[in-house]
C-alpha cells in the first residue's frame, strides 16, 4: 500500500490584531477617573473649592487611568506638540495650520496605537466649566480643527474634552443644557465643512464632602 498523505498542515502565523478604540470606553474611563480624582484631592487638600485644585492633577490621573486600561494596544502621552501630532497622524496639508491650532501648542493627553505608531485620540482637560461657559472655546475649536484636517487619511479618530461643573441641585438640568449648547456652538464655528459630530454626556459625582451638586462632563468629537 502507498504511504498516506499527512493531513497536519502548518498553522498560519497569528495576525497581530488590535481592538478598535471605543468612544464609549473613553468616555467611561474619563468620567470615572475625574470623579475619583475629585474625591481624592478634596480629602488630600482639605478643601471643598474646585478653584483651589490644580488642573494638571486631573490631567495626570486621567492619563494614568487610560494608560492602565489601554496598555495592551496603546501608548498614552502627555503634552505632545500639536505639530508632531498632525504629522504623525498623516494630516499635514499645504499652507498654514488652521487658526484654531496653535503651532507651538501641546495636547494635554494623546493616545497612540502601539501597532502603527499613529495618534488615535486627543484629550483636553478643563478643571471647571462655569455657567458662562467661555473657557472651553479654544479647546473645543482646537480639537475640531485637528480632526477636520485631511479627514480621509487623518488617523485621529476622537477629540475628547473632559471637565467638571459645580452647581446646585435645582439648577443641574439647566446647567447641563446650557453647557451642551455652548460647546456645540464652539464646535460648529470651527467645523465649517460639517465633517464632525459632537456628543456630550454628564455623570453625577457622589460621596463628595461638598455642598454643591457636582457633575463630570465628557464631550467627544468624531467624524460622521
Amino acid at each position: 500500500t502507498g504511504a498516506k498523505m499527512s493531513l497536519n498542515r502548518p498553522k498560519a502565523p497569528a495576525i497581530n490584531r488590535i481592538s478598535r478604540l471605543s468612544a464609549s470606553s473613553l468616555s467611561s474611563i474619563v468620567h470615572k477617573t475625574f470623579a475619583e480624582s475629585l474625591s481624592a484631592i478634596f480629602r488630600m487638600s482639605a478643601t471643598k473649592d474646585v478653584a483651589a485644585v490644580p488642573e494638571y492633577y486631573f490631567t495626570v490621573k486621567i492619563a494614568e487611568a487610560l494608560s492602565v486600561s489601554l496598555a495592551k494596544d496603546r501608548i498614552v502621552r502627555m503634552e505632545w506638540p500639536a505639530s508632531t501630532l498632525i504629522s504623525s497622524a498623516d494630516a499635514v496639508q499645504p499652507g498654514r495650520l488652521a487658526r484654531h491650532i496653535r503651532h507651538n501648542g501641546r495636547a494635554d493627553i494623546s493616545i497612540f496605537s502601539r501597532n502603527h505608531g499613529q495618534p488615535e485620540a486627543v484629550i483636553e482637560v478643563k478643571r471647571h466649566v462655569y455657567s458662562a461657559c467661555s473657557g472651553p472655546e479654544a479647546d473645543i475649536q482646537r480639537l475640531t480643527a485637528t480632526l477636520a484636517r485631511a479627514p480621509h487619511r487623518n488617523s485621529i479618530q476622537y477629540g475628547v474634552f473632559a471637565f467638571s461643573t459645580f452647581t446646585n441641585a435645582n439648577d443641574a438640568t439647566a446647567r447641563m443644557q446650557h453647557i451642551k449648547s455652548r460647546l456645540a456652538h464652539y464646535h460648529h464655528t470651527a467645523d465649517r465643512g460639517g465633517l464632525l459630530k459632537m456628543t456630550t454626556s454628564f455623570e453625577e459625582v457622589f460621596g463628595l464632602d461638598c455642598d454643591d451638586h457636582v457633575l463630570t462632563g465628557v464631550s467627544i468629537l468624531q467624524r460622521t
